[in-house]
């Protein structure tokens, strides 16, 4: 994508701010090294994301 083109989407793509959510997600921090899986898996249950959709996303 052309620098032009990145500053015309940005000039008619309107900034839409985040807002809150319906749901809350507890994040326990601080960790130290790497999130544990069942951690990761803790997180996406109450998220509402599905393994097979994470996985998904992520490959």
């Amino acid at each position: 994508m052309s620098p032009l083109c990145a500053l015309f989407l940005l000039l008619i793509i309107p900034f839409i701010p985040p807002y809150r959510g319906e749901f809350k997600l507890r994040i326990p921090n601080p960790h130290s090294g790497d999130i544990s899986r069942a951690l990761v898996s803790e997180i996406l249950r109450q998220a509402g994301i599905s393994s097979k959709e994470w996985n998904r996303v992520n490959t």
